[in-house]
């Protein structure tokens, strides 16, 4: 027990470590892909910005052009007032200069002249003339303000234009040939006009270009799904910012009507006028967004990929370590069986002469008749029978089990071990196998497993520096002349597989032993000396025959040699591919007193669309049986607890409903089972089993009922 919980202890920390190990590896990989893309973005980011802010400067200076060409209009006309004399020239004078400038520029709505009182003297729109803009704030401004610069005044409806809109007014001070205040020049301009333009440039499906007063007036917006112009801006986050920093960059959160954007302003001061470009945050981060699902995805799948590579990992561990664990119980069963044995056979022989003496006293009439020495007798004559009884038993666990030969390749068998023995040698040993066409033999192919695993760990535990270890497969003629030096060995074709060593070799004194029970050059407590005695003894009950060819410092190698079965049709070891049959809603009432095997069982007959009754015992399986009208099968362990053995469960159902068929299941072979019970026939599942041969066992018992 102590060895096994160790084992377990050491498979477990390997697991424990392997699994370990997986996880710091796929979190380094996160954490540096989440790195790089949080790097990414943040250059993805500034990328963005660079551009919005570059849209802006570039649109913000076709703006300021824009305003320029009706600027240049108002100069002229700054010129063309001294030379007529002034507003009071006549109207017929001013018309044609006013008309040529309104039509030279196509996003001037109206240009007007006023006097220095504030009168509209002169328009290209008629109705204007005469009109006082005395008080408002354009004209005051030009009025009193000196300096030579176009000035901007807040947008207003335009009243005189057929589709309507906001006009933007631009107003120049006249002066006379004095010098003095002598009116104002004033055009207004069409803030629509520049939508032709903006729609050119791509801001993406949530991006937006906007031109705003700073008086808190939306002059455009594109794209836009209403007519905006004129609209409140005061609030509006982009004027906010470009009061605050007036040229810059700057990020919007999300909200319900508007997703996250990366904005740019850039405020035109003469012209009163903010311009600004925004883009959609997710489209801007597109790529980089994209890159993480994939990420995410790829990290995901390959978590995945190691889980299942673990998975498949940890179960060839269980695997070896369940081989390692049957050629370990085999050779303790082997030494057991052994000791038991001749112990048993030794200890009959004194019970029968025991109980012989006995039955001659009690019988010789010159024997003590009182009633005390004759319960003396009879007292001897039972603890004998006991005895005798614990004996018989004895004699039963020391019998051998039967094997089950079938045909089996040698080549099949090793290739399919490659990975365990892989594994079994360690890094330090290199594994080459020379896998030759090694014919067919009939072997147990369990044992057969198991006894290379032996010679394997042999040859492992011989290199504990590492070296080479060869397997090969082949077959070969065992002539007269080989046969006279092998007495053992019979003349005729033969399969063989190899298994040598580089290693510390084995000294001639030792070679001529090897094969004996007991016997081991391991140190005190390390091995039992059977490994090879279990490997020389199911050669010898396969009608086979071993070899063992060694020296010191070069290696050892070992030969099994199998007769080859000839002129028989080839069937090789390899899985069944026909189809699994399965179930339609038949009951099976199962029997298993191990836990976890009845559940296993249980879910596995489910999933074959089985209905599954579980007892842990007879009498449990009984009692179902009796609540269940319907049972179609009974699929029970031959040992279990308490009086009745399955064997007398599927006797006392068949009593009580003789049209169930029984299947059993056991660690023992049909030949032992049928020793022991006298019973001719019986379905008989072996230990362990998966799915597939449950499925197919199951399908045969049914069927034979029929």
């Amino acid at each position: 027990m102590g060895m096994e919980e160790g084992e377990l202890v050491r498979r477990t920390r390997f697991k424990r470590i392997a699994v370990g190990v997986t996880v710091v590896v796929l979190t380094f990989l996160a954490v540096l892909r989440f790195l790089d893309l949080a790097a990414r973005r943040e250059r993805v980011v500034a990328a963005g910005d660079a551009r919005v802010l570059n849209l802006t400067h570039i649109l913000a200076r076709y703006v300021i052009e824009a305003f320029a060409a009706s600027d240049a209009t108002l100069r002229q006309l700054t010129v063309l007032n001294v030379r007529l004399g002034g507003p009071g020239a006549p109207d017929a004078e001013w018309q044609p200069p006013l008309a040529a400038a309104q039509a030279g520029i196509s996003s001037v709505g109206s240009i007007s002249v006023m006097d220095r009182e504030g009168i509209i003297r002169h328009s290209t729109l008629p109705g204007l003339i005469g009109q006082s803009r005395r008080e408002e704030f354009m004209f005051r401004t030009l009025r009193t303000d000196t300096t030579v610069r176009p000035l901007i005044s807040t947008p207003f409806p335009a009243l005189f234009n057929p589709v309507g809109g906001f006009v933007i007014p631009i107003g120049r001070r006249l002066v006379d040939a004095k010098g003095n205040f002598d009116g104002a020049a004033i055009a207004t301009m069409f803030p629509d006009s520049l939508r032709d333009l903006f729609g050119t440039v791509d801001v993406g499906r949530d991006g937006m270009i906007s031109v705003l007063h700073t008086s808190g007036v939306v002059l455009l917006r594109v794209p836009s799904s209403g007519n905006t112009i004129g609209g409140n801006a005061a609030n509006d986050p982009l004027l906010v910012a470009a009061r605050q920093r007036g040229t810059g960059t700057f990020r919007t959160e999300a909200t319900a009507s508007r997703p996250a954007l990366r904005n740019a302003v850039e405020l035109l001061e003469p012209q009163s006028l903010v311009v600004a470009v925004s883009l959609g945050e997710r489209e801007v981060l597109a790529n980089v967004n994209r890159d993480a699902l994939i990420s995410a995805v790829v990290l995901g799948a390959i978590a995945v990929l190691a889980a299942v590579t673990l998975g498949a990992m940890f179960r060839q561990v269980d695997r070896r370590a369940a081989m390692l664990a049957v050629a370990e119980r085999s050779q303790h069963l082997e030494a057991l069986g052994r000791l038991t044995g001749g112990v048993a056979h030794d200890f009959n022989n004194l019970l029968a002469v025991i109980l012989g003496y006995a039955s001659l006293i009690r019988s010789d009439p010159a024997s003590p008749t009182h009633e005390e020495d004759q319960e003396a007798l009879g007292e001897i004559r039972a603890a004998a029978t006991r005895a005798a009884v614990l004996t018989s038993q004895l004699l039963a666990f020391a019998r051998r089990q039967p094997l089950q030969p079938r045909r089996t390749s040698f080549t099949e068998i090793v290739r399919q071990m490659e990975s365990m023995l892989l594994r079994a040698v360690g890094e330090d040993v290199t594994l080459r196998l020379n896998l030759g066409e090694a014919g067919q033999v009939k072997v147990d192919p369990v044992q057969l497993d198991t006894a290379i695993l032996n010679l394997v760990v042999n040859a492992r535990h011989a290199m504990p520096k590492g070296g080479l270890l060869v397997i090969e497969t082949g077959r070969v003629f065992l002539d007269d002349h080989y046969v006279r030096g092998n007495p053992e060995a019979t003349r005729g074709p033969y399969a063989f597989v190899t298994v040598a060593d580089t290693g510390t070799g084995i000294a001639p004194e030792v070679l001529t032993r090897v094969f004996e029970p007991f016997f081991t050059t391991k140190p005190t407590g390390e091995g039992t000396g059977l490994g090879l005695s279990m490997v020389y003894g199911f050669v010898r009950q396969s009608g086979g025959h071993a070899r063992v060819y060694s020296e010191v410092g070069h290696g050892t190698t070992v030969k099994l040699y199998f007769p080859l079965v000839e002129g028989e049709e080839t069937q090789e070891f390899k899985v069944r591919t026909d189809a699994v049959p399965r179930g339609a809603g038949e009951v099976i009432l199962l029997t298993e007193d191990d836990r976890a095997l009845r559940s296993g069982a249980s879910r596995m007959l489910e999933s074959l669309g089985y209905r599954v009754l579980a007892a842990r015992d007879g009498p449990t399986a009984l009692a179902l049986a009796q609540r269940e009208p319907r049972i179609d099968l009974l699929f029970t362990d031959v040992v279990l607890p308490g009086s009745m053995s399955g064997l007398e469960l599927a006797a006392e159902l068949k009593r009580r409903r003789p049209e169930v068929p029984a299947l059993f299941t056991s660690g023992y072979s049909l030949e032992i089972i049928q020793h022991r019970t006298a019973v001719a026939e019986l379905h008989l599942l072996a230990k362990p089993y998966d799915q597939d041969t449950l499925a197919r066992a199951v399908k045969q018992a049914m069927d034979a009922r029929e």
